[in-house]
């Protein structure tokens, strides 16, 4: 399970842009979108099970992966 922002499609959400180019601005990192997520597990053995919404302000949400 990771518990992050994500990026909403079809990329909207100013609050989470913000953060993502605050990220990208300090430590150079980036918020990621669910295609992104699915990658990133898939290149780690894993597959994206579900992704819910844990709160309707800031676009957290908790992505769940099994095992391939």
């Amino acid at each position: 399970m990771v518990v992050e922002r994500l990026i909403p499609e079809p990329n909207e959400g100013a609050d989470v842009k913000y953060t993502d180019l605050n990220t990208f601005v300090g430590p150079g990192s980036f918020e990621r979108d669910a295609e992104e997520w699915r990658a990133l597990l898939q290149a780690g053995g894993f597959r994206m099970e579900r992704v819910t919404l844990v709160g309707a302000f800031g676009g957290f949400v908790v992505i769940e992966g099994a095992p391939a």
